[in-house]
């Protein structure tokens, strides 16, 4: 969300601590309410019209009278949060966002793969990933085969990044990918073939095929 208004600080968070309705019937409410610097932090409690419940952690930032809403979802890059909060608010699992958020206002550093973004990965620089690929609309792909562009570890770019290598995978096999875990395809070189093609690749290279 971006910013909105020009409030008054004091009055308007005293106003949003009384809680509301949304539109779709939603109750809103708060626990706790802390003040730290430019950051108001608040325990939200929220029960839906089939009694559903959950809590999260809210926060405003102010700049002068200008107001920005976020939560922990969003890792929002702003830490005033009490780190007592996290016993009393269950962690939104299904966001890394807020995983990462929590780590950082504990002090602890966030320890994620970024190919797979898991924590403590033993990494994937021995496997060549896929980081670019042609369909067999390439005039040197051969039909139901995908041309594909590795690199060890999936590092395309930067100080780590390693030479791309091209090989020719089955599209029904290629298909099969893990984007769920966000590795995406790892080339075997015993299995796959080299891809040689006339094109110049660099610069005919397109996103990852869906």
């Amino acid at each position: 969300m971006g910013w909105s208004g020009n409030h008054d600080r004091e009055k308007y968070v005293a106003d949003y601590l009384k809680g509301f309705t949304t539109s779709d019937g939603e109750k809103v409410t708060f626990r706790k309410h802390h003040k730290s610097g430019a950051e108001d932090w608040f325990i939200l409690d929220w029960e839906k019209q089939d009694g559903t419940k959950g809590s999260i952690i809210t926060m405003m930032l102010w700049d002068g009278g200008m107001v920005k809403h976020m939560d922990e979802t969003a890792h929002p890059y702003y830490y005033g949060c009490p780190v007592a909060w996290f016993d009393e608010v269950p962690l939104p699992e299904w966001s890394d966002g807020a995983y990462d958020w929590r780590m950082v206002v504990r002090g602890t550093p966030v320890n994620r793969c970024e190919n797979c973004r898991k924590l403590d990965c033993s990494g994937h620089d021995d496997q060549l990933i896929v980081v670019c690929a042609w369909g067999d609309w390439h005039k040197d792909v051969p039909k139901g085969m995908v041309g594909v562009a590795a690199c060890y570890g999936g590092r395309k770019q930067g100080q780590y990044a390693s030479e791309q290598k091209y090989y020719l995978v089955p599209q029904s096999e290629y298909d099969q990918r893990d984007l769920k875990g966000h590795i995406g395809f790892i080339v075997d070189p015993a299995r796959h073939s080299e891809w040689v093609t006339t094109e110049n690749r660099a610069t005919k290279e397109v996103p990852l095929i869906a």
